[in-house]
Formats: C-alpha cells, structure tokens, sequence
C-alpha cells in the first residue's frame, strides 16, 4: 500500500513538473483517497484512482 502511495506521488510530481515546464500552475491534492492535478482554475488535469 505504501509503496503504491509512493509511485503515485511519483507521477504527480512528474506531471507537475511537465506543467510548470509549459509556463502552467497546478496543484495536486490527495481528496477521497485519490490524488488529484488541478489547474489553477479549479479543472481536473488528472486523476489517479482509488489508493
């Protein structure tokens, strides 16, 4: 389980990155038990499922 949490923030990192990258903001929060990229304007990037 820890380790799947750990690969998870892995990708957000990396996806995070990509954006910032791009001259993009987003932020990933961790909501129902699934991380979540959002832009600055509140709409989902990406989700990552059920951890």
């Amino acid at each position: 389980m820890e380790n799947r949490i750990e690969e998870l923030e892995r990708k957000v990192v990396g996806l995070e990155k990509q954006l910032v990258e791009k001259n993009k903001s987003a932020s990933c929060i961790i909501e129902n038990d699934m991380a979540i990229l959002r832009k600055c304007d509140g709409r989902i990037i990406f989700r990552l499922g059920k951890i």
